[in-house]
């Protein structure tokens, strides 16, 4: 008996595989559908989070319309935080060429600049859409907590930020390594670097989900 149970469960783990594999290509191609408009690319990314975190929490149902849902959803929280980030990364890379341009302090002055927005976008992105695919709120409120949050979780925050850097560092030192995997980051790559920052934040959710709910719990006592 043991051993039928063995055999049914080995076909069972290799359907898995494929079905969430091909769930993963299918949320990998709209996302880059999606974010063909740049203008829209926050709230794509926004919603292929919204579909791997119902993946994590076993919340699925229809791929698309889960990310169509969470695009919707999202869409007016997501575009402006984008555009944030796009002036904040602009800025970044406009400072750094007029240091280039000049000497002495006015140069340091540049240069200091272009760290300082660049250690802003290090610790506002790697949490900043996790949590507009997961609650509503306002603009201001997002950012503040996406950076409180990684400074107060920075565990997460550095497990997040290795996942999502180590190809970059990868194709820096290689940059031939690119040109023969480009393709596979429109197939599935983003989707499984999505799927895999779902896993690491969920414990995160939880964490704020209880505390909302024990707040909410005392406040009903009272």
């Amino acid at each position: 008996m043991a051993e039928n149970n063995n055999t049914q469960k080995k076909p069972n783990i290799i359907f898995r595989f494929f079905d969430r594999f091909g769930d993963l290509f299918v949320i990998n191609i709209l996302f880059i559908v999606c974010s063909i408009p740049i203008i829209t690319a926050g709230a794509s990314f926004s919603a292929m989070l919204y579909v791997t975190n119902r993946m994590v929490m076993k919340e699925e149902g229809r791929i698309s319309e889960l990310f169509f849902k969470g695009f919707k959803q999202n869409f007016k929280l997501a575009t402006p935080l984008w555009i944030i980030v796009l002036a904040i990364a602009y800025g970044a890379h406009f400072s750094y060429q007029c240091s280039l341009g000049v000497t002495g302090q006015t140069a340091n002055i540049f240069t200091g600049f272009t760290a300082l927005l660049l250690i802003v976008l290090t610790f506002l992105l790697p949490l900043l859409f996790p949590l507009v695919a997961r609650y509503d709120n306002t603009v201001g409120r997002t950012l503040i907590n996406s950076l409180v949050l990684s400074i107060t979780h920075i565990k997460l925050w550095i497990k997040i930020v290795i996942i999502w850097m180590v190809p970059i560092i990868i194709y820096y030192i290689n940059i031939l390594t690119f040109w023969y995997t480009w393709y596979l980051w429109i197939l599935i790559l983003t989707a499984i670097l999505s799927y895999t920052t779902s896993m690491l934040v969920k414990p995160l959710y939880d964490e704020l989900e209880a505390d909302h709910n024990d707040g909410e719990d005392s406040q009903a006592e009272s």
